[in-house]
């Protein structure tokens, strides 16, 4: 369970310190809640994914909260392509039909779209 727990915080690390470009189209605005934490959520039950968002903003700037803690990075997205970059990491995944995934440490992580 501590493993676990300190995988997730992992995950919000690396995501918090993320920096990169973004286009200025507006459909991609918005808060995306996470769906999958790659079967983590199983484990740890379904409030798991309460409270953990992403929120992309205008200003190629998105917000990541975890457990009522948010940080700050920069994303971009080109096409399907979704990137989060920091000086010495860069994480690639995907953007398709409001659902973002990523990849962290082989842990599989979708966030959908809020209406």
């Amino acid at each position: 369970m501590k493993k676990t727990l300190a995988v997730l915080l992992a995950i919000v690390c690396v995501i918090s310190l993320c920096a990169c470009g973004a286009s200025s189209n507006s459909k991609y605005y918005g808060v995306y809640k996470a769906k999958t934490l790659g079967g983590l959520e199983d484990m740890l039950g379904e409030d798991a994914l309460d409270g953990f968002t992403l929120e992309i903003k205008d200003d190629k700037k998105i917000e990541m909260t975890f457990d009522g803690e948010t940080n700050t990075g920069e994303y971009s997205i080109d096409g399907d392509k979704f990137v989060l970059k920091d000086s010495t990491d860069e994480i690639e995944g995907t953007y398709k039909d409001g659902v973002i995934t990523i990849e962290i440490e082989g842990i599989e992580c979708t966030f959908e779209k809020a209406e």
